[in-house]
Formats: C-alpha cells, sequence, structure tokens
C-alpha cells in the first residue's frame, strides 16, 4: 500500500502502528490432589479443571480490514473485519488416580 515493496509493514488507512489488539483473556485452572496411604503403596487422586468460567477466550480475530483491488488501486472494507476466528477452549474436566509403590 505504501509502495514500498515490503507488504508485511504496512498499515491501513485509519489505522496506527500496534492498534490492534485482542481481547484480554482469563482462565482458571484449579487441580485438586488427594494420597492415601496403604502399607508401601500409595494411591492419588486428582481431579483438574481447565477454564473452569467457560470463558470465551479468544485468541485470534480476522485482521483483513479491506481487499485490495491491484488494476484499480482502491480499497475495500470487509465486514468480516474483528470477528473471532480461534477460542481457547470450553470447559474440560478430568479425573485420574495413580499408584505409586
Amino acid at each position: 500500500l505504501n509502495s514500498d515493496g515490503n507488504v508485511a509493514n504496512d498499515i491501513a488507512p485509519g489505522f496506527i502502528r500496534n492498534s490492534q489488539r485482542l481481547p484480554s483473556q482469563l482462565s482458571i485452572d484449579p487441580r485438586v490432589t488427594k494420597q492415601i496411604g496403604f502399607g508401601g503403596v500409595n494411591l492419588q487422586l486428582i481431579a483438574e479443571a481447565f477454564n473452569v468460567l467457560n470463558r470465551s477466550n479468544v485468541s485470534n480475530v480476522n485482521r483483513t480490514y479491506y481487499s485490495y483491488n491491484a488494476p484499480a488501486n482502491t480499497l475495500t472494507p470487509l465486514a468480516v473485519y474483528g470477528t473471532p476466528t480461534v477460542s481457547a477452549g470450553p470447559r474440560i474436566m478430568q479425573l485420574a488416580a495413580k499408584v505409586t509403590f
């Protein structure tokens, strides 16, 4: 767009450098363990949860704001700009038992 031959450093009209930010993220991932001894054998019960609040933590959005038409040298705004494309995942819980001797 700025005709320097390097498309990696072009800034679209209406934006300043480093102005594109993702939404904040919050993920609570607790782990609870209980160890029970039976003589020389230990049983460890484990409960884990990931993203307990089941929050949609957006990790990527569509960053294409304009469509560029080279022959006409025009920019056309796109409606999909800023829509989430990747999320960190839903709530997950797991249980485990570990035996050591």
